[in-house]
């Protein structure tokens, strides 16, 4: 008997990491032959901008370089005058939610599409660019789970990463050569935000030369080899590859960049070697077409579960569900999106399914493990207004617009009940038995069986120990066979039970409120609280990653109780930003002057951030357990949301429990001061009102009465 567990089934039960995929495509035009690479889209701009790579005149010759353009930018006048880029290669348009670029001449390009003459090895240094943008940006995002982000190049021949010269000393490859130039002015380049301090440190420790290598079959002299190697030339075969990748497994998981400084790994051969590791995040393959090695199998070194530090496999039952936001495989591939899913799609099917196999089952099957489009995760929301007024959906508003409470209230032991006799009844675990064995695999591995379900289905864990008290022993005992497939069969079982009693026991209570169909019009006012701009601009900073000088402990003792400076990692967040003899100058000076009658010195004298930052206590979640500076670029931000909502005004405010209310920034012609005292009494606030953004209806009638 063999127990078989498809790649689709994997995807389910999440075993295995999501698949998103990079497609770099080479777009022919009616255009000239100007080279343009769109490398991305800056999507948090005030103003839309794309980074492109282009071609550049200089005294020496003609040189690629990157740079960022806006509406209006020609590429004639910035390239130097180049004869490809005369006539039409000026920006026209850029359209953030489908990633596009669009110039005068007609030609449009998306992020990953390449226009105009390229080579190959243009297009491998592209496949290596976007790899070390996509480990840096994962890299980033996982940095304080303490997970080691590793990237996995695959070669089709050994000399384009290293070779050697006459004596024997080895030397980069084209491939090694392009990599350092690219990392390098990646790195040189990169803006750090408040609280990445540690991740710079991380970075910067790390030489370029260190944090890649490359593992392949060895000779007899000791220099690496194309793994089809032929003849007594080679002293080792593929298995001495394998054992010589895998004994380093473990050090390439450390955090540590003194003990493991390689994040980037070259390799010959996906199959051949052998070689994979639970923390690839990025695979890309620098290779030909035709290759012996199919795209799922390369993409299958990547597969596995990631680990942290500590060696805890980041699945489901330590996650939830946020397992596969953080397990997600990036492919970068040198073909465009499209051609690569065809081409997966079809290798997958053919292998799950058999050549045989019927249409309608491999597409219903497939589906569910399609890879993500890397470069279009947003969609354009459009309102279609001539059907919101229309009179069906206005009946429909009608009845649909009252405010409602629900409650829940069923019966624990019947729910129980219920559980107790679907797991009797349904859960079954096929025998796990493989080929040429007699005995059943069995699991050695600890599990906290009511913790997990607990867990799983949000019962309280006395609910889930009183259900498997009182499964039968036979059902019970498959958890000894296979505990993970128990444990999903359990889950899925349980929550079928749970969400049937709560749809049997739901009432819905009715109020006299109604929700608001046109939410913002032409006489309205959007207020957003200042500690939720300055989330979405990055400026927070978690506690554990500041260090607490001895100035930031005495000063904060000054501060009063309620205050967002009143504790060590408040003081020192204000003085990382500020600077701290500034804000112990305030703050002596501030004292100072409360002695003679006057206050908010230390406010004025400290910076900007003294009375924008809000401490742990003061943010909703999950933004609660961090430190959130004051905002950037109010005004702008104001100007593009009353432009965005076409509304009377927009308003940034910092509103309290202390009955405080503070306009940050405001548009024109709409009186902030007349906004703060409505807000004052309001529900308005990120903390425990959790009304980060409000509105007030016909606030310009209000004005003009009350001016």
């Amino acid at each position: 008997m063999v127990y078989r567990l498809s790649a689709a089934d994997a995807y389910r039960k999440y075993l295995v990491k999501k698949i998103e995929v990079k497609g770099i495509a080479e777009t022919k035009t009616m255009a000239s032959d100007g080279y343009i690479y769109v490398e991305r889209i800056c999507c948090s701009e005030s103003d839309a901008a794309a980074v492109i790579q282009y071609d550049f005149k200089m005294g020496s010759g003609i040189r690629k370089q990157y740079r960022k353009v806006g509406i209006g930018d020609d590429l004639y006048e910035i390239s130097g005058g180049l004869e490809e880029y005369q006539g039409g290669f000026e920006v026209k348009q850029i359209n953030r939610q489908e990633e596009s670029v669009e110039f005068v001449n007609g030609m449009k390009l998306y992020a990953g599409d390449i226009n105009g003459k390229v080579d190959e090895e243009q297009i491998r240094r592209i496949q290596i660019r976007e790899t070390i943008l996509s480990h840096i940006d994962r890299e980033r995002r996982l940095f304080g789970r303490r997970i080691k982000v590793l990237s996995l190049f695959f070669i089709d021949e050994v000399a384009r990463y290293k070779k050697y010269d006459e004596t024997g000393c080895p030397q980069n490859g084209s491939y090694a050569d392009i990599f350092e130039e690219e990392y390098r002015n990646i790195i040189e380049n990169m803006k750090y935000g408040p609280g990445d301090e540690k991740y710079r440190d991380y970075i910067e420790m790390i030489p370029v030369e260190k944090t890649h290598a490359g593992y392949f079959s060895i000779d007899r002299k000791g220099h690496v080899v194309d793994s089809k190697g032929k003849g007594k030339e080679m002293m080792s075969d593929d298995q001495d590859a394998y054992d010589l990748i895998m004994k380093n497994k473990e050090l390439l998981l450390e955090c540590d960049p003194k003990q493991s400084p390689v994040r980037f790994i070259f390799s010959h051969s996906a199959l051949r070697e052998g070689w994979d590791n639970p923390n690839v995040f990025q695979i890309c393959t620098l290779k030909n077409g035709g290759s012996e090695v199919r795209k799922r199998q390369e993409v299958g070194r990547g597969l596995r579960l990631c680990v942290n530090g500590d060696g805890q496999r980041m699945d489901r039952s330590f996650l939830g569900q946020d397992v596969h936001r953080v397990n997600t495989l990036t492919v970068i591939a040198s073909e465009s999106y499209e051609s690569f899913v065809k081409g997966l799609q079809s290798e997958i099917a053919e292998d799950v399914f058999g050549k045989q196999s019927r249409k309608a089952d491999v597409c219903r099957d497939i589906e569910v493990i399609i890879p993500e489009n890397a470069r279009s995760r947003r969609v354009e929301l459009k309102v279609d207004q001539e059907k919101l007024n229309g009179e069906e959906f206005s009946a429909l508003w009608s009845n649909i617009c009252l405010k409602s409470t629900y409650t829940v209230n069923f019966d624990t032991e019947k729910l129980v009940e219920d559980a107790v006799k679907i797991l009797n009844r349904e859960l079954h675990i096929q025998d796990m038995r493989f080929k040429g064995k007699n005995e059943a695999a069995k699991s050695v591995v600890k599990y906290d069986l009511a913790g997990k379900l607990a867990d799983m289905t949000g019962l309280k864990r006395k609910t889930v120990i009183e259900i498997l008290s009182r499964v039968e022993s036979s059902v019970f005992q498959q958890f000894q066979e296979s505990p993970e497939e128990f444990i999903a069969q359990a889950e899925r079982l349980i929550l079928n039970v749970k969400e049937t009693a709560i749809s049997e026991n739901i009432i819905y209570h009715t109020s006299d409120e109604k929700y608001t169909k046109d939410k913002i019009g032409p006489d309205d006012v959007i207020t957003v609280a200042e500690s939720v701009v300055a989330i979405t601009q990055g400026l927070y900073i978690r506690p554990e990653d500041l260090k607490i000088s001895h100035m930031a402990q005495f000063c904060c003792r000054f501060i009063p109780d309620y205050g967002s400076l009143a504790t060590p990692h408040g003081m020192e967040s204000l003085m990382i930003k500020e600077g701290h003899f500034r804000v112990a100058a305030g703050l002596f000076i501030g004292f100072l002057a409360k002695l003679v009658g006057k206050s908010g010195v230390f406010y004025r004298i400290a910076g900007r951030q003294t009375a924008l930052i809000d401490d742990v206590t003061g943010t909703m979640p999950p933004f609660d357990k961090s430190i959130v500076y004051g905002p950037e670029n109010t005004k702008e931000v104001v100007n593009n949301l009353k432009s965005r909502l076409n509304c009377f005004g927009a308003v940034i405010a910092d509103v309290n429990d202390l009955k405080r209310s503070r306009i940050v920034d405001v548009t024109d012609g709409c009186n902030g001061q007349m906004v703060a005292k409505l807000l004052i009494d309001n529900p308005f606030g990120n903390a425990s009102q959790k009304t980060p953004i409000a509105i007030i209806k016909n606030f310009k009638q209000y004005q003009e009465q009350n001016s």
